[in-house]
């Protein structure tokens, strides 16, 4: 599962390398006014599903908080 659409091509390529033809899904966010992303939703049905997410940086938290509660 892609935390953005950033690395959506990263996130889908080390799928195919896992395991071809392995789906993934991709958090929906948006940006505040004051600069702030949070959540919209999912880019692919994860419900009632295992999900892996990938990162390169994790400060926070609040991107697999908020993908946890978009579901």
């Amino acid at each position: 599962m892609s935390p953005d659409r950033g690395s959506w091509k990263r996130i889908k390529r080390f799928a195919e390398y896992c395991r071809p033809g392995l789906p993934c899904a991709c958090l929906d966010k948006d940006r505040s006014e004051s600069g702030v992303e949070f959540p919209e939703g999912m880019v692919a049905d994860v419900v009632s599903k295992h999900a892996i997410m990938l990162d390169d940086e994790c400060a926070t938290g609040d991107t697999f908080i908020g993908a946890g509660h978009a579901t």
